[in-house]
């Protein structure tokens, strides 16, 4: 017996949302993919601040800003993970209480 499924097509969506704030919560080895983390902070800067939250450290860098991950996630409007499944779940978790958008890219 099969089941009667209803298939709803939506040929365009358009959304428009402005992020003023993106962060970057990143993995702790930030240094073997620094030049990945500022390629992405130039490409998101012409759009918007872009703070960084390293995982389980106090690295700072002079090129770009960095943030406790508290923060980090209440002045960000889209959260963007860099990093492996860890990195995405504390980012997750740290967002448990927001309503802001998680975006996790797998470094390996």
């Amino acid at each position: 017996m099969r089941a009667n499924v209803d298939i709803i097509r939506i040929s365009s969506i358009t959304m428009q949302v402005k992020f003023n704030t993106i962060g970057l919560i990143v993995r702790q080895d930030l240094h073997s993919h620094l030049e990945t983390v500022k390629l992405i902070i130039s490409a998101l800067g012409k759009y918007a601040d872009v703070p960084v939250h390293c995982l389980d450290s106090d690295f700072s860098h002079e090129n770009f800003p960095t943030l406790s991950i508290e923060e980090l996630v209440d002045r960000s409007d889209l959260v963007i993970s860099l990093g492996g499944d860890g990195t995405l779940l504390s980012a997750g978790r740290a967002l448990v209480e927001k309503d802001t958008p998680l975006v996790g890219i797998n470094l390996g």
